[in-house]
């Protein structure tokens, strides 16, 4: 996926938000959440504010057979889907902090 943008009003002209080619990009509650997947796979969140841009999250250790398939909000939350080797769907808080909405695991 290219790069998110927006309109600048005053040029007339596009800008992009994000310097690089990203995947699933989401916006919620003012800022851009997107899947950055360059040296290592991680959750990046852009303040359309501040323009301050910080990751929240990272695969943990015991994720790294795992990757993020997909973002998207769900009952005005945050949700993000780990595929691979644990197949869950969780919710996204706003510091990183996340919890299990399902697991797609078999028994």
């Amino acid at each position: 996926m290219k790069s998110p943008s927006r309109l600048d009003p005053e040029t007339n002209k596009r800008k992009e938000l994000v310097d690089d080619n990203v995947s699933h990009a989401v916006f919620h509650n003012n800022k851009l959440y997107y899947i950055k997947r360059r040296y290592e796979e991680k959750i990046r969140c852009l303040d359309l504010d501040s323009g301050k841009d910080v990751v929240v999250r990272k695969l943990e250790d015991k994720e790294k057979k795992s990757h993020y398939a997909e973002l998207f909000t769900y009952r005005d939350q945050l949700c993000y889907v780990l595929a691979g080797q644990q197949r869950q769907i969780r919710i996204l808080g706003e510091t990183g902090e996340d919890s299990l909405l399902l697991s797609l695991e078999k028994d």
